[in-house]
């Protein structure tokens, strides 16, 4: 599991007009307002405006925008070193899931390993290596016969979960993590206590 950024996106609506006072001013007679949507090269500047847009629908102040959480990156996987395959692309509302399939490569093959990228790009190096994984006890066939559906999913809180279906039977094989990128866990209490520490001290 993974923990991602979400980012706030603003969808073209109809918007009323507001006064100069930043109250909203309902005009029956004029035509809605389309807002057009604007890339950003900051993802940064995204999260700022969509946290005040938030605030400030919470606060009554707006009508008429609808906020998304969205995956901030797409994400990607690829088999044995080869081009990555993207699964899920940027932009894409959470919660979500989409799904690869991934085939074997050799005769009796009883395990696949595969990757998990953050970014769409097709070649590994520009991408960012998240985790590798290995379906096993998959059943003994010829190179080609077993199918998974490699399943990534994005839930509500920005957390990522990777599973696998053999298409075949429809069992559900197990999914091991056997190279997991960031700090161990171990250092990230280490981290933790020394900065609860530094803010101890600083008060």
């Amino acid at each position: 599991r993974y923990l991602v950024s979400v980012r706030f996106a603003v969808c073209a609506c109809a918007v009323p007009p507001c006064s100069p006072s930043g109250a909203v001013s309902p005009s029956p007679s004029s035509p809605p307002r389309r807002r057009t949507p604007r890339e950003v090269e900051n993802p940064d500047e995204i999260v700022a405006v969509g946290a005040a847009l938030a605030v400030a629908r919470l606060a009554g102040a707006i009508e008429g925008i609808l906020l998304i959480d969205v995956c901030a990156r797409g994400f990607a996987v690829s088999v044995d070193g080869g081009p990555c395959e993207p699964v899920i692309s940027a932009g894409a509302a959470v919660p979500t899931r989409e799904h690869r399939v991934l085939a074997t490569q050799r005769a009796g093959q009883r395990a696949l390993e595969f990757d998990l990228w953050e970014g769409e790009s097709l070649e590994p190096q520009h991408n960012r290596h998240l985790a590798r994984y290995v379906v096993t006890d998959l059943p003994d066939a010829p190179a080609g016969d077993v199918l998974l559906a490699v399943d990534v999913t994005v839930d509500v809180d920005g957390v990522v979960r990777v599973g696998a279906t053999e298409l075949v039977s429809g069992d559900r094989p197990t999914v091991g993590t056997v190279l997991a990128s960031g700090l161990p866990r171990g250092e990230l209490d280490r981290l933790r206590s020394q900065l609860a520490g530094e803010a101890d001290a600083a008060t």
